[in-house]
């Protein structure tokens, strides 16, 4: 008898734990900002959806990551028509590592602690808007992705693109958290 006890007894705290276990909340790993990026080339892809001949690619270069060389801004221009719609699409790379390495797609990966804002230097005729979302709540721009609009008193000007890391709460604000990238575009205006 006693021995059938123990044995019941034992097999009960068996089935508890594994009962107990079985229902634990399943723990999920928090997404953890990482440190700031290398990021050794910015491009711009830049399409007009009314006409899609209207189109290029800007691209900015720093391949050395050496403050005495000059980043290559030769290719850092866009060419735009004034009273017109552009879509962008933003990339993000690190062109030092074979394979080439799209930071692009751990900025989206990440998004709810980045930001990437473009902004011109001078009222030159544009005005850029962010049409991509982060994964907080309530969702925040992101900025891989912008619609730039032209108006009649488009001119020659100067863009500013800084991708912002953002670990410490992201609120919306550029001004926030350190940068990953701060490079300058070009726009010249075409016929």
């Amino acid at each position: 008898m006693k021995k059938y006890i123990s044995k019941t007894l034992l097999l009960g705290s068996f089935i508890t734990i594994l009962v107990v276990i079985s229902c634990q909340p399943e723990l999920v790993e928090p997404v953890t900002p990482l440190e700031n990026e290398y990021i050794s080339t910015v491009k711009i892809i830049y399409v007009n959806p009314a006409d899609t001949a209207d189109k290029g690619v800007a691209r900015w270069a720093d391949l050395d990551n050496n403050p005495a060389t000059h980043a290559d801004t030769s290719t850092a221009i866009l060419n735009l028509k004034k009273n017109s719609q552009y879509n962008l699409e933003i990339l993000f790379l690190n062109e030092t590592k074979s394979p080439i390495d799209t930071i692009s797609k751990e900025v989206k990966a990440r998004s709810i602690f980045h930001l990437i804002c473009i902004t011109p230097l001078t009222p030159f005729g544009l005005t850029a808007t962010p049409t991509d979302m982060d994964g907080n709540n309530p969702a925040l721009p992101l900025g891989l992705k912008y619609r730039v609009l032209t108006d009649s008193t488009l001119k020659n000007g100067m863009i500013r693109l800084k991708l912002k890391h953002q670990p410490s709460g992201k609120n919306g604000s550029c001004e926030l958290g350190s940068a990953d990238a701060d490079v300058r575009f070009r726009v010249v205006k075409v016929n």
